[in-house]
């Protein structure tokens, strides 16, 4: 999920009605800082990864808990993160990825299935904050020297200012007090488009209700 570089998240105080913009320097700086402190998000858009499109509608928290929807090859995959413990809604493409009978499906499609500690630590270890907001890997000492000023916008309403980064990437900031980024745009070579919401303020997600969830027994045979 390295699509955002350096410039992923902004931050600084400003009291002004209207703002003078931070220079793209201190502005990519503050930006680590905001992610770092920040305890939940809102993720929605697309991410290339190792060249597909993964679409995610999710919100999650720092400790890892999350919830909501991931999309890829044209198949929704509803997950829920909690306390450590994932759950996915069984669909048909769910029962057909485990090769359970069709009809199976009219007995278990619409109830959750808890994945194994593997599965759930792969999909855990990918889905985390650092990730979805561009956190990991940043390096202020060099690439944020490289950010550059790319003009002002607007999303959802919110005023922003334009950061690119060394590879195209492109970051709307709010130039509100609290500078967080509202939307990133991927670079040169790939393909991608995030809105951040909801900073700090995301539900925490709960785990279905024990009589919803099935064990890998009921998905493979429907009993």
């Amino acid at each position: 999920f390295g699509l955002t570089g350096s410039a992923a998240v902004a931050v600084c105080s400003c009291s002004s009605s209207t703002p003078t913009e931070p220079s793209a320097t201190s502005l990519a700086a503050s930006a680590t800082s905001a992610a770092r402190t920040a305890s939940s998000v809102h993720v929605d858009g697309s991410v290339s990864d190792n060249g597909s499109p993964v679409g995610l509608n999710l919100g999650i928290n720092r400790a890892g808990d999350m919830s909501g929807t991931i999309t890829e090859h044209g198949a929704n995959l509803n997950v829920i993160s909690s306390s450590g413990k994932v759950f996915v809604k069984v669909t048909p493409g769910l029962l057909k990825q485990y090769k359970a009978p069709s009809a199976v499906c009219k007995l278990v499609c619409g109830k959750w299935f808890q994945l194994p500690p593997q599965q759930a630590r792969q999909l855990t270890s990918q889905l985390t904050m650092n990730n979805l907001t561009g956190q990991a890997g940043a390096n202020p000492g060099s690439n944020q020297a490289k950010v550059t000023k790319a003009g002002t916008g607007t999303v959802n309403g919110t005023p922003t200012w334009v950061l690119k980064g060394p590879t195209g990437a492109k970051v709307d900031v709010s130039q509100n007090s609290k500078h967080y980024p509202l939307q990133v745009q991927s670079g040169t070579g790939q393909q991608g488009k995030i809105l951040y919401s909801q900073w700090n303020a995301v539900p925490q997600p709960k785990a279905p209700p024990s009589s919803s969830v099935i064990n890998l027994n009921d998905l493979q045979s429907g009993h």
